[in-house]
């Protein structure tokens, strides 16, 4: 049988349980440096010290020092690119091109002390921290595939995305990076929710709000019309009022992104079809049959 590879493009009108894999929990840590090294010894073995405690059994971590697995400095980052590592201590000055932000704190004299510049970095890195994980997250997705067939044999595997990948890409550009490498990988499929499934959706996110990602624009907006809506300044909004407001609207916005990303790059099916599965025969006859009907 051919080896399976799905994309669920889900709306945060509809959810959607991908297969859940067996995790090893094992945490695999490592540097080039000696473990009597400053760095390692006062600062690292400290940190994985605390977090053993913390954790209990829940958690193993294997430690790899003096380049056990990888001698050279700018090969580190790579190590957990590739798997070989979960964790490994990244020097930036032995990396240049890998972090181009961290370029800034290589310029003389730009800082008065070390705190300073320690502050302006996390607050680089916090900026776009939120965007960039979900970026990265989607662009692993080709790993991960290879990983679910070597490590555990699966030759079948669902990418259940969530619903802000909307966010992410630009629909109407078939060049787009992020959806080009997963269409590489993946049927990608939109469930799509009936008026119905949304008025339930935001009956349920109106009982228990939940944190979204919007694109800028559309929250620089929202907040606006919102204030002039509710004739309030913004020293006085009630953040869960606001976002439940902006709930029904940012759905109404991601829908025609989500239908465009599924016209260029896979296919749409029904949430209601979707509720009616029960086996894994049941969901490749729904895809056989909306790729019939689309061809």
């Amino acid at each position: 049988m051919r080896r399976a590879h799905y994309l669920t493009l889900v709306m945060a009108t509809c959810i959607i349980a991908g297969s859940t894999f067996a995790t090893e929990n094992t945490l695999r840590i490592g540097s080039h440096l000696n473990p009597r090294s400053t760095g390692i010894s006062q600062v690292i073995k400290p940190w994985t010290d605390a977090v053993r405690a913390e954790a209990g059994d829940a958690v193993t971590i294997v430690e790899y020092w003096g380049g056990s697995l990888g001698k050279s400095p700018a090969k580190q980052f790579e190590l957990v690119r590739s798997g070989v590592l979960d964790i490994a201590w990244i020097l930036p000055g032995y990396t240049p091109g890998q972090f181009p932000e961290m370029g800034l704190f290589e310029l003389p004299f730009l800082f008065d002390s070390s705190l300073e510049a320690a502050t302006v970095g996390w607050q680089l890195y916090d900026m776009d921290q939120f965007l960039r994980a979900e970026i990265d997250a989607l662009m692993d997705t080709s790993y991960f595939i290879r990983r679910a067939q070597s490590l555990y044999g699966y030759p079948n595997f669902i990418c259940d995305t969530g619903g802000s990948i909307c966010e992410w890409v630009d629909p109407d550009d078939a060049n787009d990076p992020i959806m080009t490498a997963l269409a590489k990988e993946c049927l990608c499929v939109w469930i799509e929710g009936s008026d119905a499934h949304i008025d339930e959706l935001c009956r349920r996110f109106d009982k228990a709000p939940k944190p979204m990602s919007y694109q800028p624009e559309f929250l620089t907006k929202a907040w606006a019309d919102y204030l002039a809506e509710k004739s309030v300044s913004p020293d006085d909004v009630n953040p869960d009022d606001f976002i439940r407001w902006t709930y029904r609207k940012a759905l109404d916005h991601r829908q025609p992104r989500y239908r465009a990303m599924a016209n260029r790059w896979g296919i749409t099916v029904k949430a209601e079809d979707i509720y009616a599965v029960r086996s894994a025969e049941d969901f490749q006859e729904l895809i056989a049959r909306t790729l019939e009907a689309r061809a």
